[in-house]
């Protein structure tokens, strides 16, 4: 053992250093300016507020005046029924996998919970449409305009049908219309106004 103490002992005397030179491209090292580094991100804050304040805006404006759906003026009463009666596609299962409903069962919603009140689909941008409005009971649901104005000089309750989905789904074609529950279906009705 003394023997490969003294070998390594010699071997690292005989290690000497020396400047090999430069390879390859080199950097200084240089710590960026504390106080231009926080000015820095003071500018990006105050970009970020002004960004964000600008998307409040842009927020403000889509929830005052919401995407609706142009729908016609009814020229004609149009009345019909609405099935609002759905088929399982699927088996309704527990967390155990036992079968609680079954594919192919039927369920309709109106069998179960009951339409209160009229539903009134109408444009609130037609003076014409929210003169028909104020003339009958049950909620209203805008399809275009202007809901929180409407809500505020109305000073009642007021729904928007963002996108078109329900009178999409209801089969409504021209405004006004009154949705209301007639036994297991729902009546609507397209009527014009003036």
């Amino acid at each position: 053992m003394p023997y490969l103490l003294t070998l390594v002992l010699f071997f690292l005397a005989t290690l000497e250093a020396k400047d090999v030179g430069n390879y390859g491209h080199t950097f200084s090292i240089a710590e960026e300016d504390l106080l231009l580094m926080l000015q820095k991100r003071l500018n990006n804050a105050h970009w970020d507020a002004q960004k964000c304040h600008e998307i409040q805006n842009v927020l403000i404006e889509k929830i005052e005046k919401p995407l609706g759906i142009n729908l016609p003026k009814a020229l004609k009463i149009r009345i019909f029924a609405f099935d609002p009666t759905i088929c399982l596609q699927t088996n309704i299962t527990d967390q155990a996998g036992k079968i609680i409903i079954p594919k192919g069962t039927k369920i309709n919603p109106l069998d179960t919970a009951k339409l209160n009140e009229n539903l009134l689909f109408f444009d609130s941008n037609d003076a014409g449409q929210l003169a028909w409005a104020k003339t009958q009971n049950g909620k209203w649901i805008l399809t275009s305009g202007a809901p929180l104005a409407i809500e505020k000089t109305e000073n009642r309750p007021v729904y928007f049908d963002q996108g078109g989905y329900l009178t999409k789904k209801l089969g409504i074609r021209a405004l006004p219309a009154k949705v209301s529950q007639a036994q297991d279906k729902l009546k609507v009705e397209e009527i014009p106004c003036s």
